[in-house]
């Protein structure tokens, strides 16, 4: 079966990858080449590219099952051309980087990874002047309507909103309100909810083709 799925962020993206492994064809329309929502990039008047700034510690987990490899590193040697360099961490960032480094030697020398993190000290505890700004955005972030407050539990939205479409958010009914885990484990429910609900009518239409037109007095 094809589902149309409206959105590439982690919720649509979630429902793509379940409903791939139950056998159906999903369809992803986005309107723009980049993913948006809880892991939001976007470009502005000049032509800059901004990520929005989340905390990913503690949704690795969950976010692990949505890759089609093995979370790595990878980097290409300029020096031998099609060759890899990949070093795998499956620590959350920002401290897998501290391991890439130490762990890349294909590319890197320990002197260079000495000079590296001589650098990066600078930046974070140096001089003032060593690093100008250029150029910045605020972005404010609403807080959610759907707040996990007292007598709110029944507002809150069930995957299926009425027929053959569903609701694929993090403020679906899941333990993870409006978080990166609820964004993910929303697409797994629908995903399900979605599949059962074909299964359940093509039991239907297969019992229909089943039933034996009756016979009585008037059509024998």
């Amino acid at each position: 079966m094809r589902v149309a799925i409206a959105g590439a962020d982690l919720a649509g993206l979630s429902c793509t990858k379940y409903l791939t492994d139950a056998g159906h064809t999903p369809i992803v329309w986005k309107s723009q080449d980049v993913s948006a929502s809880l892991i939001a990039v976007w470009q502005d008047n000049k032509g800059d590219w901004y990520e929005k700034l989340r905390v990913f510690f503690g949704t690795y987990p969950k976010m692990k099952l949505q890759l089609l490899t093995k979370h790595a590193t990878i980097f290409n040697q300029p020096d031998n051309l099609g060759m890899h360099s990949t070093v795998n961490s499956d620590l959350p960032a920002l401290v897998h980087k501290i391991v890439v480094i130490l762990r890349h030697n294909d590319m890197l020398s320990w002197g260079e990874k000495i000079e590296l993190a001589k650098s990066a000290i600078s930046m974070h505890f140096g001089n003032d002047n060593t690093l100008k700004l250029l150029k910045y955005y605020v972005v404010k972030t609403p807080r959610s309507f759907d707040t996990a407050t007292l007598a709110r539990q029944d507002d809150r939205f069930s995957p299926q909103m009425r027929n053959n479409f569903y609701r694929n958010r993090s403020d679906t009914m899941q333990p993870y309100l409006g978080s990166m885990e609820g964004a993910v484990l929303s697409g797994k429910l629908t995903a399900q909810a979605i599949n059962a609900a074909h299964q359940s009518a093509n039991s239907y239409s297969l019992q229909m083709q089943n039933i034996q037109p009756a016979t009585n007095a008037a059509t024998a």
